[in-house]
This record gives structure tokens, C-alpha cells and sequence, in this order.
């Protein structure tokens, strides 16, 4: 006797259900609902896959689990302990039938995904090859565009950058060691002209009154020879260094107790650092120190100290 679900195969891919046997168990018209009540809404991956349910023996039920193509997938050997027990046997059948074909369809769905992951990941690497090819092209074009650019300027006469000139002006704190000691409040003018060859001349012109009981007055010239260390900035955009040194001269005039004035002159020399930020294109701040060694000084209580400082706070402004 034999039983075969002749049904069309449908969209879900439900399993066909063969039962081949003649005996008592596996051979009754109810065999084939048992089997299927426990697949109950089982599908296959793909076709129409068929649980085959034979009888080798009245007490042995074999399940075996076929593809779309006919090709064994898995199979199961079960035994009767009694002919009371075969419902609960093809029910088995159905449960692992079920389990069976769960497993494969997870397997072909982490199959596909795989594909589309591959698929998308061969996409975006043809992609990338192309921007990349794009990104060739366009480097060697504008590479391109430059040589014939550098090729038609190189007849050009070389056009030379304009000689850096800056002016300022500031307000002076001066004070001395040794000697008879005063403490100096004035203004100074200078400028700053580059020179070539990375070397900056700085003349500059300060007028200073002593602050105090003593009336001192002095005023002086000094030319410093500059180099200037800018920073990691845009050109007139940031910090600049200029560390110098040059010699000062100039008088000094100190009005005595009875109203008559001395007069004494000044030579000296020695470094000075300034350190400009720019606030604008061409206008910036600057922060000076200045020393210098004063050759001529006289005794103890000379207005004239051997070693004067000075510091200075004010503005500059770039004319090119």
C-alpha cells in the first residue's frame, strides 16, 4: 500500500509527505495526518523538499529527509516497543523532520546573506578602485597643468619680494645697576628694515625722565643688527621672534641741588629680545627687553649705571 501527497508545490515551499509501507503501523490511512500534524508549518529552503516514511521491519520506521532534487539530506531510525506506540513514533518523525528542515533553511539564509555580503563588498571595492582611478587621473592632470604652468614661467624674470619694512613706537621702563641707581620713565620710536640675507637693522630713538626726587633726563640712539625667528604661522599671522644687538648712544642731564645742569654722555652696548603678535595684516603688538653695558660710568654715586635694563611695551605697524 502506498500513500503519496500529489499536491502542486506552493509558494512557501512546503514539504511533500511520502509514506511507503504495508504494515500495520506506518501502512494506516491516519499515518501521513500524524506526520504532518507535527510539521505544521515547517517549510523547505528552497523547492519542494519530501519527507519519505518507510517500514523496513513491523518495528522499525525510518524517516529520511530528501532535497528539491531527490538527494538524501538526513535520515532517522526509530523502534517500536509495541504496536500501541505508533502515533507517538510518526509524530517523532514529524518533530525531527521539522528540526531538520529549521536547520537548513538558518544554513541558506546565512548562505544568502553571505553572498550579499560579498557581493556588496566586491561593489565597494569597485568603487573604491574607481574614485581611486578618478583620483589618479585628476593628480596627474593638474601635475600636468602645473609642469606646462612652472614651463611658461620659467622665462619669466624672477619677481623679488619687496624689502620688509615695519615702524613702532612704545612706552619705556628703565632702570640701572650700580651707580646712583634711578628708575626711568619714557617713549622711543624705532623701525625695522630687512636688510637681506636674513638680517633686520632696527634704529631706534628713546627720551626718558628719571621718576623720583632727581631730576634726570636723558635720551639716546641705538642700531640694532636683528634676526627674526617667526613661528609656525601664516606670513603677518602670529608670533614672531627677534633676537638683536647693537650699541647705544646718547646724554644724560642731571639737574643739581643749586639748579645748574650736568651733562654726561652714553656709549654702551648689548642684546635685546622682542617678541611681536599680530593683531592684523600689518598692525601687531610688541614685548621688548633690552641691556646694555654702559662704558662710560664713573663713581659710586654716578647717574650713570655700569649695566641698564630696559623694557618696552607698544605698537608696530608693517608698510610692507
Amino acid at each position: 500500500m502506498c500513500w503519496e501527497e500529489t499536491a502542486p508545490a506552493r509558494m512557501d515551499f512546503s514539504p511533500a509527505i511520502v509514506i511507503e509501507a504495508q504494515d500495520a503501523c506506518v501502512g494506516s490511512p491516519k499515518a501521513e495526518g500524524w506526520v504532518r500534524e507535527s510539521m505544521r508549518g515547517s517549510v523547505a529552503p528552497r523547492g519542494v523538499w519530501t519527507v519519505r516514511v518507510s517500514s523496513p521491519s513491523p518495528s522499525h520506521v525510518l524517516g529520511v529527509l530528501e532535497d528539491e532534487q531527490g538527494r538524501p539530506v538526513a535520515h532517522r531510525d526509530l523502534y517500536l516497543k509495541n504496536p500501541h506506540e505508533c502515533e507517538g513514533t510518526l509524530h517523532a518523525v514529524g518533530v525531527w523532520a521539522s528540526l531538520v528542515l529549521d536547520t537548513e533553511v538558518d544554513r541558506a539564509k546565512e548562505r544568502e546573506r553571505a553572498r550579499e555580503l560579498a557581493a556588496k563588498e566586491e561593489a565597494d571595492r569597485l568603487a573604491a578602485q574607481q574614485a581611486a582611478d578618478a583620483d589618479s587621473s585628476s593628480v596627474a592632470a593638474r601635475r600636468k597643468r602645473d609642469g606646462a604652468s612652472q614651463d611658461a614661467d620659467a622665462g619669466a624674470p624672477n619677481k623679488k619680494r619687496p624689502s620688509r619694512i615695519e615702524i613702532g613706537a612704545s612706552t619705556d621702563l628703565a632702570s640701572g645697576l650700580g651707580g646712583a641707581t634711578a628708575t626711568y620713565l619714557g617713549v622711543s620710536a624705532h623701525a625695522f628694515v630687512e636688510a637681506g640675507l636674513g638680517l633686520f637693522l632696527r634704529p631706534s630713538a628713546t627720551y626718558a625722565h628719571s621718576l623720583g626726587d632727581v631730576t634726570i633726563n636723558w635720551g639716546s640712539g641705538r642700531l640694532d643688527f636683528c634676526a627674526r625667528v617667526p613661528g609656525n604661522y601664516q606670513d603677518r599671522k602670529g608670533l614672531q621672534l627677534d633676537v638683536c644687538f647693537g650699541p647705544e648712544a646718547g646724554a644724560m642731564s642731571l639737574k643739581g641741588s643749586t639748579g645748574d645742569n650736568r651733562v654726561r654722555p652714553l656709549f654702551g652696548f648689548g642684546p635685546m629680545i622682542s617678541l611681536r603678535g599680530d593683531l592684523a595684516s600689518a598692525f601687531g603688538v610688541e614685548v621688548c627687553v633690552a641691556t646694555a653695558y654702559n662704558i662710560v660710568h664713573g663713581e659710586e654715586l654716578d647717574p650713570i649705571a655700569p649695566l641698564s635694563v630696559r623694557g618696552q611695551v607698544g605698537v608696530s605697524w608693517g608698510l610692507r
